[in-house]
């Protein structure tokens, strides 16, 4: 299917199809069109640079001892009788004092920049921690597949900088409903 897109002259870099929608994705610029069996559309249109977001890092440490955590965040599950794809991502103290993201035990909805939906949710020790709703695998199991990795491999700091990213950026749209920015930089 080709698929071409003409806004008010933006040039989308990426275009993603999901099931029923259709993803247009800029630097700066998300429309999200809701296809109704090709008959009747609807659409939704992002602008990032309207919205408040946050840096959540992948990785702990500092300089030369940066590194991607083997048993928390994205290697949560990396621990005996676990599934191994169990994954969070941390949320450092400075942003969870800016109340960005709902209360703890509050589930919220993730768009992310490839079309991917998920809810989730905060949990943890004061909410440090945002992973899955129905099963914390899942998230782990769309950053495996977003670094072509197997499921349940470690993660580890090359993967990610071999992707281009070592972090995630977050948009809030609304109180329940933000946007996951994983783009490759590369």
């Amino acid at each position: 299917m080709v698929i071409k897109c003409l806004v008010s002259g933006y040039h989308f870099r990426r275009c993603e199809v999901t099931k029923n929608k259709i993803y247009f994705i800029t630097n700066s610029l998300i429309v999200i069109l809701n296809v109704c069996l090709f008959t009747s559309v609807a659409s939704l249109m992002i602008d990032l640079n309207s919205l408040n977001f946050v840096t959540l890092p992948l990785t702990s440490g500092k300089k030369e001892n940066i590194r991607v955590p083997f048993r928390s965040g994205l290697n949560w599950g990396q621990r005996p009788k676990r599934n191994q794809n169990q994954a969070y991502l941390s949320v450092p103290s400075d942003v969870r004092q800016t109340q960005f993201f709902p209360e703890l035990g509050i589930e919220f909805k993730i768009l992310c920049d490839d079309g991917y939906e998920m809810f989730c949710v905060r949990a943890q020790q004061n909410g440090k921690a945002i992973h899955s709703c129905s099963d914390n695998a899942l998230m782990g199991l769309y950053f495996r597949q977003r670094l072509n990795l197997e499921s349940g491999q470690p993660v580890i700091y090359d993967h990610l900088l071999r992707y281009g990213r070592i972090s995630v950026d977050i948009y809030k749209r609304e109180e329940k409903l933000f946007f996951l920015d994983f783009s490759s930089k590369t």
